[in-house]
């Protein structure tokens, strides 16, 4: 019998993440972009919550 193997992720770094390479891309600053992203996974999390 094959063995199934899945990967839970928790989804705030990667929003985090996705937030940060956003703000580089509209030519942020990496400080700036790690705060923005920072603020947009927190944001997420209060509504969902």
């Amino acid at each position: 019998m094959a063995q199934k193997n899945t990967i839970s992720i928790n989804r705030a770094p990667v929003l985090t993440l996705w937030a940060i390479v956003v703000a580089r891309r509209l030519g942020f600053r990496k400080v700036e972009a790690l705060t923005l992203g920072k603020a947009v996974a927190g944001l997420n999390a209060q509504a969902k919550g």
